[in-house]
């Protein structure tokens, strides 16, 4: 199972590292960033954006990506 890393205010996830990011959009809500083959971040969200009241779903849908495509770690942006 994907560790669950949540990074602190002004921190940022490794770029070096293949990885799944829980982040915040400009309205609050929680998404993964789109997630494609060879996990290059992009800066747009996912089209499935989930409220602030669903962060641990967020968290999980991302560790059930990790889990199925051999990634080790999911970084949560505070």
């Amino acid at each position: 199972m994907a560790e669950v890393i949540q990074l602190k205010d002004g921190q940022d996830p490794p770029q070096d590292e293949d990885c799944y990011v829980v982040t915040r959009d400009p309205t609050g809500r929680f998404y993964i960033p789109h997630p494609e083959v060879g996990f290059q971040r992009r800066a747009m969200a996912s089209s499935h954006a989930v409220s602030n009241d669903n962060r641990a779903e967020t968290i999980q849908r991302a560790t059930g990506y990790a889990d199925k495509h051999g990634v080790h770690t999911v970084y949560v942006v505070a």
